[in-house]
């Protein structure tokens, strides 16, 4: 039996990993759910962002003592526990990621924050901005913070090369064929520069996480935890 933790993107929650924690209990994993402050059903806490979500995640590994445990991050997620990783090199064993965007142009960064804007989502996307309230306490404000943490990426590369190549540790970078969001020149680029990481491409798959086989990550994240 494995520990693993699995980390939402941003507008999620722990529940949209339900499905693939069921093919994990499969697995052979003791699979650990984290909700990032501000989301789902969590209180918002004085700060929110990538380092605040870093020092949750590292709080949960240390609290419930998962030390080499492993990680799986969609999209935000997977940043925030490479971010941990670089910060904190001893605390987790292996990092899955999916769809995790790591080339944050100023064009990119305009663009995903005129779409985090709770009066354009309510008019563009009513459906998605129901989905959002159903899913959070306050989802407004989260839209309004989450579209302020994009805007941090201006100023703050928490994913530089020197950070980078402190992260020693096994690394799965995932990625849907037909994502819109993440290119593969950015993913391929990490994969180059991360000194002990492999990449996939996911069949079919779309940034959308509703869009990825559970069952073909299931079981990439199993050959890749329990290899040597």
């Amino acid at each position: 039996m494995r520990n693993i933790i699995l980390l939402h993107g941003a507008l999620g929650s722990a529940s949209d990993l339900e499905n693939l924690e069921l093919v994990l209990n499969g697995l052979n994993f003791e699979v650990h759910q984290l909700t990032f402050s501000g989301h789902g059903s969590v209180p918002f806490q004085k700060e929110f962002g990538i380092n605040q979500f870093v020092n949750e995640l590292e709080d949960y590994v240390l609290s419930h003592k998962l030390r080499n445990c492993s990680a799986f991050g969609y999209s935000m997620g997977g940043y925030v526990a490479l971010v941990l990783a670089a910060k904190n090199r001893g605390l987790l064993g292996k990092i899955i990621t999916l769809g995790t965007k790591f080339n944050w142009t100023a064009d990119n960064i305009e663009r995903e924050k005129s779409a985090c804007h709770s009066p354009t989502l309510l008019l563009k996307q009513p459906a998605f901005a129901e989905s959002l309230r159903l899913a959070h306490g306050d989802w407004e404000q989260l839209v309004e913070k989450t579209s302020d943490m994009i805007g941090c990426f201006l100023r703050e590369n928490f994913l530089n090369p020197q950070a980078l190549e402190q992260i020693s540790i096994p690394v799965l970078l995932c990625l849907g064929e037909n994502d819109k969001m993440v290119t593969r020149e950015e993913t391929e680029a990490v994969w180059q520069k991360l000194p002990n990481s492999d990449y996939l491409l996911i069949p079919e798959a779309k940034h959308q996480l509703q869009t990825t086989n559970m069952q073909v990550l299931g079981s990439a994240i199993q050959n890749f935890v329990f290899s040597t």
